[in-house]
């Protein structure tokens, strides 16, 4: 699988020596969360070094802000810095087993009646795999294409005025409705006639497109059945907020290193709130590939001691785009994390067909 990361920042590259001392403290600190000393690189990493070197070599990185020591007696910690560093110039080309491939495509591929439902089931799905939080942005319905347009008549309101449900079907099986009151009594058959021209007229357009065009027409007068476009409107003013899936929260009570009870209740409060994290995910639909936000760079100060793995799909003919990403503690398992997304972004860009008709 290829692979790269949509936002690298490039720091230059490190000497021989430093760049694999610091690959083996990052990957050590990932897998046990226990400040990782000179005598456990030489017993686990297999790098070949002194204790001694090692200890000059990470007295360096901790001066060039790769490390950070705890306290004087312990061992050493990667900063933010370093796992930017590992992720964009030491982190080996990633893979997935077969099993994990296969896991994916079936929740990606299931036809399902409404996109939303997949991507639920993506999130849980990865927030299973990898045992951290998952967020999908769901994408505005305003991206997506118009299919048809439908009018059902229903029972008249005790008044006696009559009751219609307007319906908008996207080509994505999704479906925005309203129920509003005519002041005027139209025939089912009327109602038909209109949404057949409608849908004539409009079929094949984002539902902001049609927003706009059916704007225009209000705004000239010359449109016979304007109550009914009025609650067209009203409708498509609802389909134009992305929203977000978050799944797999209870995972992140599992990493002591992200505080107390009361710090890891912020931390919940925050993915409550989500209104940043749209923000967050909406930027990685400016670039394709994976993109990484780690600590600082997390839109929220109750957030900084985690990090964010997350990748753009798209939907039909590029519409529809929305992101799906992975958040855990800093030292995050990128190695596994990266791919997952990746492979699941692909995935649902590649087989988020037009349902058939």
């Amino acid at each position: 699988m290829s692979l790269s990361l949509a936002n690298p920042v490039t720091e230059g590259s490190l000497p021989g020596r430093h760049a694999m001392v610091l690959k083996a403290v990052v990957r050590s600190y990932i897998e046990s969360g226990v400040p990782v000393g000179s005598h456990t690189l030489v017993r686990l990493s297999g790098i070949g070094l002194s204790p001694a070197t090692i200890r000059n070599v990470m007295a360096d990185l901790c001066d060039m802000g790769y490390l950070t020591q705890p306290h004087t007696s312990a061992g050493r910690m990667p900063t933010d810095r370093a796992y930017r560093f590992y992720a964009d110039e030491l982190l080996d080309t990633p893979t997935l087993s077969n099993a994990q491939q296969e896991a994916i495509r079936q929740v990606v591929t299931k036809r399902q009646e409404d996109v939303t439902l997949t991507l639920q089931d993506a999130s849980l799905m990865l927030a299973g795999m990898t045992r951290y939080a998952c967020m999908v942005l769901v994408p505005a319905a305003n991206q997506d294409l118009l299919r048809h347009i439908q009018f059902l008549g229903l029972a008249d309101t005790p008044h006696g005025h009559q009751r219609v449900m307007a319906l908008l079907v996207t080509v994505t099986g999704q479906v925005q409705n309203r129920v509003f009151v005519l002041q005027e009594e139209m025939s089912q058959s009327q109602l038909d006639a209109f949404a057949r021209s409608l849908s004539k007229r409009l079929q094949g357009l984002t539902l902001a497109q049609v927003r706009d065009q059916l704007e225009e027409e209000v705004a000239r007068g010359q449109q016979e059945y304007e109550a009914l476009l009025q609650k067209i409107l009203e409708t498509l003013q609802e389909a134009t907020v992305s929203r977000l899936i978050v799944n797999g929260q209870g995972n992140l009570l599992s990493f002591p290193e992200l505080g107390p009870l009361d710090t890891l209740g912020e931390v919940m409060s925050a993915l409550d709130e989500k209104r940043r994290l749209v923000r967050l995910l909406d930027e990685c639909l400016k670039a394709d590939g994976v993109r990484l936000f780690i600590g600082s760079q997390l839109p929220d100060d109750r957030l900084h001691h985690l990090s964010v793995v997350a990748a753009k799909f798209t939907g039909p003919h590029q519409h529809m785009c929305g992101s799906v990403g992975v958040l855990g503690p800093s030292r995050l398992d990128y190695d596994q994390v990266i791919p997952l997304v990746d492979y699941t972004a692909r995935l649902l860009s590649s087989f988020w067909h037009t349902p058939q008709s």
